[in-house]
């Protein structure tokens, strides 16, 4: 067991180079999403490289998915009652800790200090709840009771 913990907390981060990892399509295009959102509501990304981003947000997804893993065990472990998925749960969350504490570098190095957070929220609020801030007319689209129309047409 103590070497089994031993090397569960073992660290293995690696600075990121640029030419060190090869990226997806899909990989880049999420990181280019990302840093649009980011800069959209006043983050600041100007010494800041696709390719951190990329680390960044797969680091930190995938210590996500570490952390639903250990949730699924305990909980089989709790009807089951059977220890040894607790003892794997620890293990796993072990790693998912340290997985997001190595992306942590790279997205801390993201300048939220002038980010608009309640611009933020209200964007999510209207992509989650159209019908609240939406009005469907004959021929026009109201958004908080402007017309978006000219807006449509324009685009």
């Amino acid at each position: 067991m103590g070497s089994i913990l031993e090397l569960a907390t073992e660290v293995e981060t690696t600075p990121v180079q640029d030419t060190q990892l090869d990226y997806t399509p899909d990989q880049i295009k999420l990181a280019e999403i990302t840093q649009g959102l980011i800069k959209a509501f006043g983050g600041n990304l100007e010494d800041f490289s696709i390719k951190n981003l990329i680390s960044c947000i797969s680091d930190e997804g995938q210590a996500l998915l570490k952390f639903d893993h250990v949730y699924k065990l305990v909980k089989a472990a709790i009807k089951y009652k059977r220890p040894g998925d607790v003892v794997a749960a620890i293990i796993i969350g072990i790693k998912g800790v340290k997985q997001a504490m190595g992306g942590l570098q790279e997205c801390e190095a993201i300048d939220t200090s002038k980010f608009n957070y309640d611009q933020m929220m209200s964007t999510y609020d209207i992509i989650s709840n159209p019908d609240g801030h939406f009005e469907i007319l004959e021929e026009d689209i109201l958004i908080h009771g402007a017309s978006i129309k000219g807006d449509l047409w324009k685009a």
